[in-house]
């Protein structure tokens, strides 16, 4: 019985290492909104039915998401089990609007994670083709975007913390950018 206790107590951690601040819950919180994803999927159809009020809009959702995020940050501060969406919507609306929520999150996670591998390669594709880069399968660039996902998975949290946020301030100016040409 000691022996069955001592390997248990022996065994490896599998906890998460790496430390994360406020900044870097931040912009976790904002980079989890996907601004190219968005512009890549969305933006087509914006302009072709919203014309000139396109990039305006994407302004103002910029806007919103940035207000979200520092609250979202500000409530964890006051709340006893500060976490995803289903402890903050449980809070403030109950158990069954928050389970809800849960699940509705769940379904969209396991959505975006199963199409995102597929659809990033195809898009990235499309635009080394247009750029005149080289013809190269989409599935090629799909087999290295998730063996970096996989490399980061298994780093310390800060780390991937950091890419993430470079990655989404790249992500904003390429959106900025893009909403002041179609603007003009």
């Amino acid at each position: 019985m000691s022996d069955e206790i001592k390997n248990v107590s022996s065994a490896p951690t599998t906890e998460l290492q790496g430390n994360i601040g406020t900044f870097s819950l931040i912009m976790s919180v904002v980079a989890f909104s996907a601004p190219l994803m968005t512009v890549c999927g969305v933006c087509p159809l914006m302009l072709a039915y919203g014309g000139n009020s396109a990039p305006v809009t994407y302004f103002i959702c910029m806007i919103v998401l940035i207000l979200f995020s520092i609250g979202f940050v500000k409530m964890g501060l006051y709340m006893q089990n500060p976490g995803g969406f289903y402890a903050y919507i449980s809070a403030g609306l109950g158990r069954e609007p928050g389970l809800g929520a849960a699940f509705l999150a769940v379904i969209g996670y396991f959505f975006a994670g199963f199409v995102g591998p597929c659809y990033f390669p195809m898009v990235l594709t499309n635009y080394i083709r247009n750029l005149g880069g080289p013809d190269i399968p989409w599935w090629i660039i799909g087999i290295i975007y998730m063996l970096l996902i996989i490399f980061l998975d298994y780093r310390k949290v800060d780390l991937s913390v950091r890419v993430l946020t470079v990655v989404m301030f790249d992500e904003c100016i390429v959106v900025i950018v893009f909403d002041i040409v179609s603007f003009l």
